[in-house]
């Protein structure tokens, strides 16, 4: 039985890693020129081998016009392959929608201004459901002339929402990378997730099987 007992503790310990984890989007994956359009369903429920299966992931300036974000690969800072604002003079913004029975508990991000300065006075705003963290005015980092970081982190946690966003700007010259954001299990959804519930009953099933040979071994 030593062995259906390690493989049940496996498939165990893997249904539960399941019911919460970290989603991470950046650009890395991402082949393109200057200026060009992101993808726009790049981090969608993991589209792109970015974000996670359990979120909805948008793109789009604060103006309310695009429903994309622009590329860039080197210069702001030490981030490469960033998105920034599509229309000079407004925010970009990147909103979070969780699936349902899931909830979004935390937001990090990295900024970085180009060419490569430090560019001071500028909004950075991050929301999870009703709650609002305002970091501005604030001096984004880039520059190569004082001490390392040569970018900005800036972060939000709270019990967890099904919403979130991130808004940055205001102009070409701030871009973003490095977004992660933490999924967890919305307390008011009884109901596990299938697959977890599907990998619970397939452990069990192996162990009763174990069970039933070597009972007829006896």
């Amino acid at each position: 039985m030593k062995t259906i007992s390690s493989l049940l503790a496996s498939l165990l310990l893997a249904g539960a890693s399941s019911l919460a984890n970290a989603g991470t989007i950046d650009f890395d994956n991402l082949s393109l020129a200057d200026w060009a359009v992101i993808p726009s369903n790049y981090g969608d429920h993991g589209a792109g081998g970015a974000g996670d299966a359990r979120v909805g992931v948008s793109y789009s300036g604060s103006s309310g016009v695009t429903n994309h974000l622009l590329f860039w690969n080197n210069d702001y800072g030490d981030l490469s392959k960033v998105a920034f604002t599509p229309t000079n003079g407004t925010l970009a913004r990147i909103s979070f929608t969780a699936d349902p029975g899931w909830l979004i508990s935390s937001v990090f991000f990295e900024l970085a201004g180009w060419p490569n300065v430090d560019l001071p006075a500028q909004t950075i705003v991050a929301g999870i459901g009703p709650v609002t963290g305002t970091f501005s005015p604030t001096t984004v980092q880039g520059d190569f002339i004082t001490a390392p970081p040569r970018h900005s982190g800036f972060g939000l946690g709270t019990p967890g929402a099904s919403t979130a966003y991130i808004e940055w700007g205001t102009d070409w010259n701030i871009g973003i990378d490095n977004i992660s954001f933490d999924v967890i299990r919305d307390p008011a959804a009884p109901v596990p997730e299938p697959g977890s519930l599907a990998l619970l009953a397939t452990a069990l099933g192996l162990a009763a099987a174990g069970q039933r040979r070597r009972a007829a071994r006896h």
